[in-house]
Formats: structure tokens, C-alpha cells, sequence
């Protein structure tokens, strides 16, 4: 009679050692190429969205210069304008030190600034035209008034009929503010827009407020007399907090020796030929984007006095 032999097929321990190593090392692998491709995707994900913000803050800036009728900056400058501060170093705190001032562009706007409330004295103000050629101002504040068409539903108090009105930004009072006319077949004919809207005889002012604190900008805006609009901090208000007003937070910023911080926003001004270089320094996830480039202003003398 034949006897029948067991066959004892399985793993050894040997074998099974050997192949928890090789599947250790097969995870380690996988898991390796995940965290990578993760922190690759999440590095992209961080450049993209500061490249948009960049952009997006680039062409809101821009647009208000290329439309401005005043523009007000305080601002840091060395005193000889040879200071360049890199914001792309890593020693990012041992640089020169800066000179924070207003400029404006000539004397009837240094007075209209001294009276505005966003006003801060203690600093000097200096004309645009005195500024040396191709200095840099690193920028803390820039203020720029713009020309809008008034929409009378977003005027506070409004009543048809009424036609003086103070204005919110200048204090000036008394301003009269009637549809325009135009003359057809001898009568005055009231003018509107190709959208249908009343042409009024006047334009409103809106103020952007841009300011630079550390890495964060704030933008605010005011009407003159669409006060509706409105959209600025109030200190005095309980319920308001600046952190609603901020527009971008991925700046470059330089903490200087002295304590001073100095924000990535950087103009040149070109009062002579009426135009504005932008420098916008962001930083995020140790990626940084920068763009340049020459901002005409449509109105000539907003950088120099009128002849």
C-alpha cells in the first residue's frame, strides 16, 4: 500500500521576512512619490493664487492711476535716492534706512492733503517735480481721486428737486447738482447715457484708499457724494474692523534695523512726462512674483503744476 506524502507548500519565515521587507520598501516608495506630488500640487496651487492676486491687485492700482485727477502718497525714500531695498534677499533686515514723506504735486494740493482726514502730520511734504529721477518711494499709503458719473440713487438724502449738496470729501457746501441740457431745435433737451441714465452737470470724486501695513493691503473707498458707496474703516465704529477692507495679503515686506516696516508696493514717479512705474513684490510659500511697468495718466497734471 502506498503512503501518501504531505506536502508542505506554505512560506517560510525566511521568506516571509523577505517579502514584508520588499513590500516596506515598495510602500515607502509609493508614499514618497504621494507627499511629493501633494507638496508639488499644493506649491502650484500657493504660486497660482499669488500670481492672480498679484495680477488682479496690478490692474486695480493701475486702472485708478491711468484715471486719477489727484494722487497723494506717503511713503519711505532715502534721502539721496540711492537706497534700493531688496525684498529678494534672505537678509531681508540688514539694509539702509529709509525717510517716511508725503508727496503730493504742488502747493494747492499739499493744502487740500493737510485737510483731508486720511492727513497724518509730522511728515514732510515734497513736491513730485523735486523728486530725483528714477528714486524709488516704497509706499505706505497712495491716495487717488478719481472722476466717476454721479448716480443720484446712491446719494444720501436725496429728494427730487434738490440740487445743492456738500461735498463729503472737501467739505465745500452749497454745490448745485442739476441734469444737464443740451439744446434741440431751441429747447433745452435733459441728456442721458447710451444706458438711459441722467447726465448730471457735475462728476463725483471717488477717493481709493490703498494702505500697506507689512504684507497686507487694505483698500477703502468714499464718495464725495454718492456717501451710499461708502466703504472705508472707522475707527469709531465698534462693529468695523480693517481686516474687512483687506484686498491682498502675500506682500513682500522689509523689517529695517531702525523698526521700520516697508511694504513691496514701490512707484517712480516721472512728473515730466506724467506717467508712474509700479513695483509690486509679493512673496508666499517662498516664491516671489514681481511686475513692473509704466502707467500713463490720462489727465497731464496730476503730477505737475499747471503752467
Amino acid at each position: 500500500m502506498k503512503r501518501k506524502i504531505k506536502s508542505n507548500g506554505g512560506f517560510t519565515l525566511i521568506e516571509l521576512i523577505i517579502a514584508m521587507a520588499v513590500l516596506a520598501f515598495l510602500m515607502t516608495a509609493v508614499c514618497a512619490f504621494m507627499g511629493s506630488s501633494v507638496a508639488s500640487y499644493k506649491k502650484s496651487k500657493a504660486d497660482i493664487s499669488v500670481h492672480n492676486s498679484a495680477q488682479e491687485t496690478y490692474d486695480q492700482i493701475t486702472d485708478s492711476i491711468m484715471q486719477a485727477s489727484d494722487i497723494y502718497v506717503l511713503g519711505y525714500i532715502s534721502a539721496d535716492g540711492s537706497d534700493v531695498l531688496d525684498f529678494e534677499i534672505s537678509d531681508r533686515d540688514a539694509q539702509g534706512s529709509v525717510e517716511l514723506k508725503y508727496f503730493v504735486r504742488d502747493e494747492a494740493q499739499k493744502i487740500a492733503l493737510e485737510a483731508m482726514p486720511e492727513y497724518v502730520s509730522g511728515y514732510p511734504i515734497e513736491y513730485f517735480e523735486n523728486v530725483a529721477a528714477g528714486s524709488s518711494i516704497y509706499v505706505k499709503e497712495l491716495i487717488i481721486d478719481t472722476a466717476v458719473a454721479i448716480d443720484m440713487n446712491y446719494v444720501g438724502g436725496y429728494t427730487p428737486g434738490a440740487t445743492e449738496f456738500t461735498n463729503n470729501l472737501t467739505g465745500e457746501a452749497d454745490i448745485e447738482i442739476v441734469q444737464a441740457t443740451s439744446k434741440v431745435g431751441g429747447v433745452d433737451t435733459p441728456v442721458y447715457s447710451d444706458a438711459g441714465n441722467p447726465v448730471y452737470n457735475i462728476n463725483d470724486t471717488l477717493r481709493n484708499i490703498y494702505s500697506f501695513d507689512s504684507d497686507n493691503l487694505y483698500y477703502e473707498r468714499k464718495y464725495a457724494f454718492m456717501t451710499e458707496l461708502n466703504d472705508y474703516y472707522n475707527s469709531a465704529d465698534a462693529d468695523d474692523t480693517l481686516i474687512n477692507y483687506t484686498y491682498s495679503s502675500s506682500f513682500s515686506f522689509l523689517n529695517l534695523p531702525d523698526g521700520t516696516t516697508v511694504s513691496g508696493c514701490t512707484i517712480v514717479v516721472d512728473a515730466e512726462n506724467g506717467s508712474i512705474g509700479l513695483d509690486l513684490n509679493f512673496s508666499d510659500k517662498n516664491m516671489t512674483y514681481t511686475t513692473l511697468g509704466m502707467v500713463n495718466i490720462r489727465n497731464s497734471y496730476v503730477l505737475k503744476a499747471k503752467k
